[in-house]
């Protein structure tokens, strides 16, 4: 249908992905400045090559259109983007489009619609191509490295989640402890053993240990060795110690779970650790929950606590916007409510849904699937 596309480059190019993705054009012909970051190009020409379009990054100014000019002369069938790049620059490419008879094209993810100008200033609504959450990561010039989704897929991870959940008073009481070093000794070279130093617990954390160590074993998840007052615990797979040491892990994965079974939800995944930098893997970050809904990504915050403040705040709005933009979804899941009360506030003012935990799992998926679709 079109030979070629041209396209302002931006920090969020989703919408030529999309573009590429959906009209396999010939060329694809990117305009740049001096200031474009060549992670942005890297992720063009990635999806230009998975497409089969040749790809070209010219410098152009703002005003200049002796370059469209020429095209026009080459190409008979061209499209130009007017999502992203700079307000004027889209606007001159607007009338540009309008004084030429060529094709232009807006995206409103939000909304799936495309609007096309031109020939006959004719608005299309069109089902758009939904982009999964690699690729709205990497649209933004940023790189997926791991994620922890596979968690989910062992039955017995999310059961032991649930379990938490429903105990929730209890692993609030006695969770401090799982991370105390002098009771629950971990062997760098052996990731599978953790050995229980049990003359330092209380009667009632033995008593509480050897319920969970018994319900572990008959469901042959881990096998237990006994010397002199130390218990010797080895898992199964790699998955489990994991799970269960690592701070807010079980909180993920719930919340992973739930989001999976809103039906307006593309995909979830949780556990992503991601970089803005590729020559640089050691700038690494993590987002616990990750969804997409409608091309547009939801970023969610776990905080197994009360201590969440406006720092945690400040670095769900920044990941979010930096994968997704300012249309990105934000929200922080605790299982209390702040220390400060004021954090409810100043979330609210930056955007931010904050949803408490309680024992109700269907108002938890009910308070979840507003915040992701208002």
């Amino acid at each position: 249908m079109y030979d070629l596309l041209v396209t302002p480059i931006d920090e969020h190019n989703d919408s030529i992905v999309i573009l590429i993705k959906k009209y396999k054009f010939n060329k694809v012909i990117v305009l740049v400045n001096d200031n474009c970051k060549d992670i942005l190009k890297e992720n063009i020409i990635r999806v230009s090559n998975e497409n089969n379009s040749e790809v070209e990054f010219i410098k152009s100014k703002i005003d200049d259109f002796s370059l469209l000019n020429k095209l026009k002369e080459k190409y008979n069938n061209i499209l130009l983007n007017l999502t992203g790049g700079e307000r004027i620059q889209s606007l001159n490419l607007l009338n540009f489009s309008i004084n030429n008879k060529i094709e232009s094209i807006y995206i409103d993810i939000l909304g799936k619609k495309k609007y096309i100008f031109g020939k006959n200033n004719e608005k299309v609504n069109e089902h758009l191509l939904d982009l999964n959450i690699e690729d709205m990561i990497k649209a933004s010039g940023n790189e997926i490295l791991e994620d922890s989704s596979d968690l989910i897929k062992e039955r017995y991870i999310l059961d032991i989640a649930k379990i938490i959940y429903e105990n929730i008073e209890l692993w609030n009481k006695y969770k401090k402890r799982l991370y105390d070093i002098n009771i629950f000794s971990h062997f760098y070279g052996d990731t599978k053993k953790v050995v229980i130093n049990q003359k330092l617990l209380e009667k009632d954390e033995i008593e509480l240990l050897e319920k969970v160590l018994k319900w572990a074993v008959n469901k042959k998840l881990i096998e237990v060795k006994r010397e002199f007052d130390k218990t010797i615990v080895s898992f199964k797979d790699k998955y489990l110690k994991g799970f269960i040491f690592k701070i807010g892990t079980w909180l993920e994965v719930l919340t992973e779970y739930v989001v999976k079974s809103i039906d307006v939800v593309d995909q979830v995944k949780s556990g992503v650790v991601f970089t803005w930098n590729k020559n640089d893997e050691n700038l690494k970050n993590e987002l616990d929950v990750v969804a997409i809904k409608d091309s547009n990504i939801v970023v969610i915050s776990c905080k197994d606590s009360e201590k969440y403040n406006e720092i945690a705040l400040n670095e769900l709005k920044v990941y979010s916007e930096r994968i997704g933009g300012d249309k990105s979804k934000k929200i922080l899941v605790a299982t209390k409510p702040p220390i400060k009360e004021s954090i409810m506030d100043r979330a609210k003012e930056m955007g931010i849904n904050i949803i408490i935990l309680d024992k109700d799992l269907n108002k938890f998926k009910e308070d979840l699937e507003k915040a992701i679709n208002n």
